[in-house]
């Protein structure tokens, strides 16, 4: 699954439990950079410690630069924790197995999260540019990834922190701040494709296999059991729960934070150790988990594109967005043994066209008060969910080319004979414009035939 913390201000806890020795002096693997916004500030491979605290607090690695106006400010928001963790059926079967199965696992894990970085990178990584950052363009993001093995209780769960820092790379080069609202709605998707990726790897790296469940998948052969016992955060924020009589999912993150132990830095080698000897205190272990490994091979399923056509002309029109498309595309593509790359291009490459145009509403007077009339006025228009999305009105907010022309859709002024200086003057709604394509230039034959007759 994919979580999204709050802003978070500081990127220490990470950085004190990288270990460059971890799996004999106890901590955590170093970091990695990642995105495509990394290369821009020189970074490659392992995290150094002084080059993410210079970009946490928005200075250049070096700590010589300012690259966000508010830089070195106390209140910034400095990024966010995209942590993407394992299902714990994942997490058992690497805490029993032997090492080169092992490097396999944390191989697949580091492949699925790479996966679901980069969709949100092109499709979520937006940043503001001008007078009160009304102008709003695509950019590069920078990403430092830490991978985990254990959770506070100690036991077996494989997880990989993704931090996300809130500095962009525009096209020309300039620097600027993250719109993190995209994230936040990438979310879903964003961990669907990580658990495709994550299915496939395992299938395809190592042999398992897999089932899929209501909340992602699960290794076929690891004893329910075994995951019971090492689960035992979960059973702490279960009994956190009960004790208050509540089940909501903002009750149970309260109760995980409340009931948060500090975590230990003890070496894997000795976690290893004492987690084989649970294990075969259930009567699974190595030699079982090795038998595991098969040569696991999926056919492709030709009426994959089909099904997700069936849900798009479905009769409930509002099951046909696009983040629950994205998500039964992925879970078809789990079941199928698909990666996250097929599964973005089964899903795209069963429209027959670039896109589709829907109706979306946008407030009028988004400035207005909470408690004012106003807020409550809304505009239609016109937009492309397949396309990245625009937040402010421009001269064309959406276009696309098709055989009978080109379809953009423009700003008409509401109030066209109000004075310049009147805020009245800014009010205006969308337009949809259809030009005719272009004619092509004749031929020498053409050409010649006209001059003639």
């Amino acid at each position: 699954m994919l979580s999204i913390s709050q802003p978070i201000h500081s990127a220490e806890y990470y950085l004190s439990l990288a270990s460059e020795d971890y799996f004999f002096e106890g901590g955590e693997p170093r970091g990695l950079w990642r995105g495509e916004g990394a290369p821009a500030f020189g970074l490659k491979g392992m995290v150094e410690k002084e080059a993410l605290r210079s970009l946490f607090s928005g200075k250049s690695p070096d700590g010589r630069h300012e690259l966000v106006q508010n830089a070195g400010s106390g209140s910034r928001q400095s990024g966010w924790d995209l942590t993407f963790s394992a299902p714990k059926s994942v997490s058992v079967f690497w805490s029993q197995a032997p090492p080169d199965i092992r490097r396999l696992v944390q191989k697949s894990q580091q492949a699925a999260v790479d996966a679901a970085l980069n969709y949100l990178e092109s499709s979520a990584a937006f940043t503001r540019r001008g007078k009160g950052g009304r102008q709003i363009e695509s950019a590069k993001v920078v990403f430092a990834t830490f991978e985990h093995g254990t959770s506070r209780a100690q036991d077996p769960q494989l997880h990989t922190h993704a931090l996300l820092l809130n500095l962009t790379v525009r096209a020309d080069g300039t620097t600027g701040s993250i719109v993190s609202k995209e994230f936040f709605r990438q979310k879903m998707v964003a961990g669907a494709l990580y658990r495709t990726e994550l299915a496939y790897q395992l299938r395809q790296k190592i042999g398992l296999r897999v089932k899929s469940t209501d909340h992602g998948f699960e290794i076929i052969g690891v004893p329910q059991k075994l995951c019971g016992h090492f689960s035992k955060r979960r059973k702490e924020v279960e009994v956190e729960l009960a004790r208050r009589n509540l089940k909501s999912a903002v009750a149970a993150k309260i109760a995980a934070v409340e009931t948060r132990q500090a975590k230990e830095n003890i070496p894997r080698e000795k976690l290893f150790e004492v987690w084989q000897n649970e294990g075969r205190r259930f009567g699974w272990g190595t030699i079982q988990a090795r038998d595991l490994v098969c040569q696991h091979k999926r056919e492709p399923e030709k009426i994959f594109p089909q099904d997700i056509r069936k849900l798009l002309l479905s009769e409930n029109p509002e099951s046909q967005t696009q983040a629950k498309l994205m998500r039964f595309a992925c879970r078809l593509s789990q079941e199928q043994g698909l990666s996250a790359k097929e599964a973005l291009h089964a899903m795209f490459s069963c429209f027959e066209t670039k896109g589709s145009i829907e109706v979306r509403f946008k407030r009028l007077f988004w400035k207005a008060p909470a408690w004012s009339p106003l807020r409550k006025l809304k505009l239609p228009y016109l937009a492309f969910p397949w396309q990245k999305p625009v937040r402010r009105f421009g001269a064309t907010i959406a276009r696309i080319d098709t055989p009978v022309g080109t379809l953009s859709l423009r700003k008409k002024l509401l109030f066209p004979k109000a004075p310049k200086w009147s805020p009245a003057r800014k009010l205006s709604f969308p337009v949809l414009c259809i030009s005719e394509p272009s004619p092509k230039p004749w031929s020498k034959q053409e050409r010649a035939h006209r001059i003639t007759h």
